[in-house]
């Protein structure tokens, strides 16, 4: 949110920003959407690479967790230490920020499924009245040919480096 507010600060118009969120970074990007919508200022559209249904089930599917689950009780292990749970599968469909989701369907960390699982919440929840073989072509042509037709900065979500002036921005701020 705080890098939402300093674009805001330097003029940034939210219409004017895509917002790129990339696997861990889609959770945040999708709540940072969703916040922009509530306050009535829609981003001009949200990349999302490599999502997760929400943040514990992509825990649990993960294959570096396989030792854990394979206790007695891995999958409450796993559950009790997230904070943060991020349930991109309950707030995705609700947006109507148009969203483009990108996946490897050979990703280690994130498996694909979960991109179908959202990519199938979201189609059901905005183009009911398409039939099976028009949805995807639908939804695509739409999330491209938003974002194509504007003049649109892009954020990213993903974990970034911050420079020694940022650092000393969020230095004062404290």
């Amino acid at each position: 949110m705080r890098r939402a507010q300093q674009l805001g600060q330097r003029g940034v118009r939210p219409s004017q920003v895509l917002l790129w969120g990339h696997s861990l970074g889609t959770g945040p990007a999708i709540v940072l959407a969703h916040a922009q919508e509530r306050l009535g200022a829609p981003l001009c559209g949200l990349i999302l690479e490599a999502p997760y249904t929400s943040l514990v089930k992509a825990a649990i599917s993960s294959p570096s967790t396989i030792l854990i689950r394979a206790l007695p009780f891995g999958t409450s292990i796993i559950r009790r230490y997230f904070v943060y749970t991020f349930n991109n599968d309950q707030l995705l469909p609700s947006l109507s920020t148009p969203t483009l989701c990108i996946h490897g369907t050979e990703d280690l960390m994130v498996p694909f499924f979960h991109t179908v699982a959202l990519a199938r919440a979201v189609l059901a929840a905005l183009c009911r009245f398409l039939s099976s073989q028009e949805v995807p072509s639908a939804a695509i042509t739409l999330a491209f040919s938003t974002i194509a037709s504007s003049n649109a900065l892009a954020l990213s979500m993903s974990p970034a480096t911050t420079t020694e002036e940022e650092e000393e921005e969020e230095e004062e701020e404290e």
